[in-house]
C-alpha cells in the first residue's frame, strides 16, 4: 500500500519502514525496562536489544513486520504491568494483531499476575479472555480469508528430523546467558518477569507442535524482551539489592523504576 500510494520504490518503500520500526522498537523496549530499573541500567539493556537484532538479523531478509510487533509487545507487557484499564490492553492486544501474533500468551499470563493481586477470579478470567479474542481476532480472520491451514513449505520438520546439532549450536548461545542468569538470579527478580520466562518453553512446545524447524534463532525473537529485562534486573539488583522486594511492597504490586540506577 505504502509503494503503491508514495510511488516510491519497493526497498526504498522498506528501508523507511525498517528503519521506523527500528526507531520505534528500541523506544518501547526502553518504556518496557524503565518498568523496573532507571535511565542507565535501561540504556544497557537497550544496547544487549541492538546487539541481538544485529546478530539475529544482519544480511537477512525476515518480515517487514517483525519489529513494529515486538515494539507493541513491549507496550503490552509494560501495560499489564502497571495494570492499564483492562479496555486499553485488548485494545494493544487488537494492534499489535496487525503485524503479530506470539503476543497471545500475555492474556493468559497476565490473569495469572492479578489473581494475587486481589482481582476475583471472574474479572480476571473474562477479561483475560477479550484480551485473548482481541489479540487472536487478526490473525484468525487472516487464516481464514487465506482459506485454514497454513501451506506447507520447506521449514517444516518433525521432531525426530530436526536437526539437533544445529538447534544445540544455534539456540545455546543465544539462551543460555539470559537463562543462567534467571536460574542464579530469578527469586530475586520480580513476579511479571518470572512468569514471562514460561514463554520459553510454551513457544518451543508449540515449535514442536507445528514440526516448524527448532534451530530458527530468529523465530524465538519474542524472548528477547523477556531476556533483556532479565539481564536490566539483574544488573539493577546488583547495584540495589532492595529492586528484588519493590514488586511485592508496593500496594498495586508494581515497582516504580528506580531513578539512579
Amino acid at each position: 500500500w505504502a509503494h503503491e500510494t508514495s510511488g516510491e520504490s519497493l526497498p526504498n518503500v522498506l528501508y523507511a519502514n525498517t528503519l521506523l520500526s527500528l526507531v520505534l522498537l528500541m523506544l518501547a523496549h526502553h518504556f518496557w525496562l524503565r518498568t523496573w530499573v532507571g535511565t542507565r541500567t535501561a540504556l544497557v539493556g537497550g544496547l544487549a536489544l541492538g546487539a541481538l537484532a544485529n546478530v539475529l538479523f544482519l544480511t537477512y531478509a525476515h518480515h517487514p513486520y517483525e519489529f513494529w510487533g515486538v515494539a507493541g509487545f513491549c507496550v503490552l507487557l509494560r501495560g499489564v504491568e502497571r495494570g492499564w484499564a483492562w479496555w486499553m490492553l485488548a485494545l494493544l492486544c487488537l494492534v499489535t494483531g496487525l503485524v503479530w501474533e506470539k503476543h497471545a500468551l500475555v492474556p493468559g499470563l497476565g490473569g495469572l499476575l492479578q489473581l494475587p493481586r486481589g482481582t476475583p477470579f471472574l474479572a480476571s478470567l473474562w477479561r483475560g479472555l477479550v484480551m485473548l479474542a482481541a489479540a487472536l481476532a487478526v490473525p484468525l480472520l487472516l487464516r481464514w480469508q487465506l482459506g485454514g491451514d497454513r501451506v506447507a513449505f520447506g521449514g517444516l520438520s518433525h521432531l525426530a528430523l530436526q536437526e539437533w546439532d544445529k538447534v544445540l549450536w544455534f539456540q545455546l548461545p543465544y539462551v543460555l546467558p539470559f537463562v543462567g542468569i534467571f536460574v542464579l538470579r530469578g527469586r530475586r527478580m520480580p513476579v511479571w518477569l518470572r512468569l514471562l520466562w514460561l514463554y520459553l518453553p510454551v513457544i518451543v512446545a508449540a515449535y514442536i507442535a507445528q514440526a516448524f524447524i527448532l534451530h530458527e534463532v530468529r523465530s524465538f525473537w519474542a524472548l528477547v524482551p523477556v531476556f533483556t529485562a532479565t539481564l536490566a534486573c539483574w544488573l539493577a539488583s546488583a547495584a540495589d539489592p532492595a529492586l528484588a522486594t519493590r514488586d511485592e511492597a508496593s500496594p498495586d504490586g508494581a515497582a516504580a523504576p528506580p531513578q539512579g540506577t
